[in-house]
């Protein structure tokens, strides 16, 4: 018997042994397979910041009919994306690099429409023809872009799935060898515990910044569209009223062509906690990428209602703001769209904040609501 209970304790031993082995082993493949998610994702959501960084610059000089002063800032963003459409092709894996190539003769055409555009005469047919090119050519090319982005935080969330799938394992095989030696094996049990909680915390921080942006701490994309069809499915159980503003900085690119990009982090985030102080409880504040944001209202009383809470969290973000001793002054421009009204789903109610707040830039007044004559404005 004493060889039987020596033997199965140096099994017992042997056993805690390698889980402790394999625990390590585990804990550094997740952190270095996150990392790489999180490398690639982030590499998606430049390409989506600096699209939209051209796309914006577009639209600003075609709103001027060509201004010869608005040539520089747009010429200056042309192409901006190619540096890190390379760093995936050469650097992510052939799946990676297969997606871009499939994007880049749209980026190549759109960027060939706006060399006309920039070569077009000022206020002519041809340069309208050439910007009307232009947004048929971005629409379907910042789709492509958004899936990316989405379908590389959809595998995250899978890898995490199964991290936590490996994890509960390996729990129940700890603690199925710590019953039988229980008193020989505390310390083995103790690391073992530890590597667990580890991965543990590891996965939910991962989780945490899959769903929230870095830069600000906010909910990002993803969430909002997660909260979003959570709104509208208890909107149309009470027959109550969701609402969503879209937020477009206003001279945001000035702050950051002028005093740099580490001055627009920081504008960007003290709009992101001015938005959590005026937010009410329940709502969702979340940033979409470049200095646009949103806010969720999952509970209104009317479109007037939802006016009105947008102009006061207009009121209350463009306030002149000091970074480092430097006053900064800006502006903001604020779709709002509602559910049942406006829009019969989540997808649908961002498409139509989003056409509210486009007009609002274009028009100066500051707040839009949506309606359906807007739609020969719409971005989309």
């Amino acid at each position: 018997m004493a060889r039987v209970a020596v033997a199965g304790l140096a099994i017992g031993l042997t056993a805690l042994a390698t889980f402790a082995v394999w625990g390590t082993g585990s804990a550094r493949a997740t952190t270095r397979q996150v990392r790489e998610y999180n490398q690639v994702s982030a590499a998606w959501n430049k390409v989506f910041t600096r699209l939209g960084a051209e796309d914006a610059a577009l639209r600003e000089f075609l709103a001027t009919g060509g201004d010869p002063h608005r040539r520089t800032p747009l010429r200056d963003v042309i192409g901006s994306a190619e540096p890190d459409l390379s760093w995936l092709e050469r650097h992510a894996g052939q799946v990676e690099a297969e997606h871009v190539r499939m994007l880049r003769p749209g980026d190549v055409d759109y960027t060939r429409v706006i060399v006309a555009v920039l070569g077009a005469q000022p206020h002519s047919d041809e340069l309208t023809a050439y910007g009307t090119l232009a947004q048929l050519d971005f629409t379907p090319l910042r789709a492509q872009v958004v899936a990316n982005v989405d379908r590389k935080q959809g595998e995250l969330a899978e890898y995490l799935v199964d991290v936590d799938r490996d994890t509960v394992a390996l729990r129940w095989a700890v603690f199925g060898i710590v019953g039988v030696d229980l008193l020989f094996c505390i310390t083995s049990m103790l690391v073992l515990v530890g590597y667990q909680r580890r991965a543990e915390r590891e996965a939910v921080s991962s989780r945490y910044q899959a769903r929230h942006d870095a830069l600000t701490g906010l909910a990002n994309r993803e969430l909002l569209a997660e909260r979003t069809e959570r709104a509208i499915r208890t909107a149309k159980r009470t027959s109550g009223t969701a609402g969503l503003l879209l937020i477009d900085l206003d001279r945001f690119k000035w702050v950051n062509d002028t005093l740099g990009h580490h001055y627009g982090d920081l504008l960007l985030q003290q709009v992101a906690a001015r938005l959590g102080r005026v937010a009410r409880p329940g709502d969702t504040v979340a940033r979409l990428g470049g200095d646009e944001f949103a806010v969720l209202l999952p509970a209104i009383e009317s479109t007037g209602h939802l006016i009105k809470i947008a102009e006061t969290v207009r009121g209350a973000i463009q306030q002149p703001v000091e970074l480092n001793g430097l006053m900064v002054d800006f502006g903001a421009s604020i779709g709002a769209a509602t559910y049942p009204v406006d829009s019969a789903d989540a997808a649908e109610l961002l498409r139509h904040a989003d056409v509210a707040m486009y007009v609002a830039k274009r028009g100066g007044t500051g707040v839009g609501g949506y309606s359906p004559g807007l739609d020969e404005h719409n971005p989309m």
